[in-house]
């Protein structure tokens, strides 16, 4: 049997994003008082307007059966979520909350291994929970305004307890970068990369040429700098490529890789090549910022050229005031201040892409020795995740009428079944799926049908085949299979 597949992709929205914590430690009790009727209320007031795409909240508290207490966090938008449910009786005599709601761990708070009296004293907020009710209800609204958490308890008077801290985490969606032109996946999916100072885990260490990443969790970045690298010189001191914050795209200062080159002549040129994924895999988007694309006694151009398992795939390119876009090039038209927007680029793949390039050199009006010239690269760098289908194949046999007896009786006629299932890892509907069998030489061919799959074009002999010497081989071929789905082709036979 042979399968052969290819993946669709989804195109939707973009780009980074990063945590700020609002704390409330103003503490109160939680007794017989404190009905859901009249709960404890603590506020966080968030001064600033952004969107958000993740919220969680932390929470000290002491009390005994804990199981009693009720906890919902109201946003400045007016949606409501209960976040920890109050179970009476299955809270038991477990005590203390010390955790911080994430809808991204593992255990639902109060079960597994949280189903333990948790300690009294933070920060650090000692356990990671997952909600009753998940707070992406809260994704894609605006941050500004109070935040209302109250805390009430089901079963006043019998057990109390003390609020002692709580902690608002809100992560921003800030804005895309230059162009805007969005990714191929949900913003709550993409996975920002944030660049560090040298030494850090995420900083490029002065001077060096080849450097390795992880994006999030799992996906490997390579960065290698080839080229006229004899041209490459130091930046206030310290040799370039380097992590810098000297160059901020008109924004917040963030670290980005700058490059500072002195070119001889117009020839020389310097190339980053990036591999990113698994070759044939990769990610199935990708998009960041150039920042100081301009002209003085120079005139920068990048250019960009993308592949996916070895064949090419195009970014889309933004300019700002400062430079211009052609074809596969960004080139420098006026000079930009290091701290200006004005010179910012943005490179988006809005398709998988696992290898790309930017060469560095000098455009159009160029003098013939260029003077010193200076980028930043990779500012604002976020994916998405690659897609993969997780399909796989069982094949079964089954007496057509089990009254018959022993399926192996000649004259029986049995059903051969090959179950396809493209299983819950999937992240996209497997397409173009080719599924192929050689029946036994002992049977006759009857019928074959397929079920679950889309499309697809189904073919086998003639009903009443004799199979002797390969002569029944069916075959589907151009299938799709939705994630999370199962199908089957159904070959009806009978044993000579």
């Amino acid at each position: 049997m042979r399968l052969s597949l290819s993946f669709i992709f989804l195109l939707l929205s973009s780009l980074s994003a990063w945590a700020i914590d609002f704390d409330n430690t103003q503490t109160g009790t939680i007794d017989g008082t404190t009905t859901c009727a009249a709960p404890l209320t603590r506020t966080f007031t968030v001064g600033t307007s952004f969107t958000l795409i993740d919220v969680d909240l932390a929470l000290a508290a002491t009390h005994t059966w804990r199981g009693d207490i009720q906890l919902t966090l109201t946003s400045p938008a007016g949606t409501s979520v209960e976040l920890i449910t109050a179970d009476t009786g299955a809270g038991g005599n477990i005590d203390n909350y010390n955790i911080i709601l994430d809808d991204s761990a593992t255990d639902l708070v109060n079960t597994g291994s949280h189903a333990t009296p948790d300690g009294t004293v933070a920060p650090p907020y000692e356990n990671d929970v997952r909600p009753d009710n998940p707070l992406s209800a809260f994704n894609g609204q605006n941050a500004q305004g109070t935040w209302t958490m109250s805390i009430c308890d089901e079963f006043p008077g019998a057990d109390d307890g003390q609020f002692t801290r709580a902690t608002l985490i809100l992560t921003e969606d800030p804005a895309p970068p230059t162009g805007g032109t969005p990714l191929s996946c949900p913003v709550a999916e993409q996975i920002p990369f944030a660049w560090a100072a040298p030494g850090n885990t995420n900083g490029w260490a002065a001077g060096s040429l080849v450097n390795g990443y992880t994006i999030g969790t799992n996906i490997p970045a390579s960065y290698a700098v080839t080229g006229n690298t004899n041209r490459l010189i130091p930046r206030n001191g310290v040799n370039t490529p380097v992590t810098s914050t000297e160059f901020t795209g008109g924004g917040t200062a963030q670290h980005s890789l700058a490059i500072y080159a002195d070119f001889a002549n117009l020839a020389e040129t310097l190339t980053v090549t990036v591999n990113i994924g698994v070759p044939a895999e990769g990610v199935a988007s990708l998009g960041f910022d150039i920042f100081d694309v301009d002209r003085g006694g120079w005139t920068d151009r990048v250019t960009i050229l993308g592949s996916f398992d070895g064949t090419p795939v195009n970014p889309i390119l933004s300019g700002a005031a400062f430079n211009t876009v052609s074809g596969n090039s960004v080139i420098g038209t006026a000079q930009a201040p290091s701290t200006s927007g004005a010179g910012n680029a943005e490179v988006v793949f809005t398709t998988p892409v696992d290898q790309f390039t930017i060469t560095y050199d000098n455009g159009p009006s160029a003098p013939a020795n260029p003077a010193a010239q200076i980028m930043s690269f990779f500012a604002n760098l976020v994916v998405c995740p690659p897609l993969v289908a997780d399909l796989s194949a069982v094949k079964s046999v089954e007496v057509a009428d089990p009254g018959l007896g022993l399926y192996m009786t000649p004259g029986n006629e049995v059903i051969y079944k090959i179950t396809v299932t493209n299983g819950p890892d999937a992240t996209t509907p497997a397409n173009n799926i080719d599924i192929s069998d050689t029946l036994p030489d002992n049977l006759t061919f009857l019928s074959a049908a397929v079920t679950g799959f889309t499309g697809g074009t189904l073919a086998g002999p003639s009903a009443n085949t004799n199979c002797t010497g390969g002569n029944c081989t069916v075959a589907l071929t151009g299938a799709s299979l939705p994630e999370d789905q199962t199908a089957e082709i159904r070959v009806r036979v009978r044993i000579q």
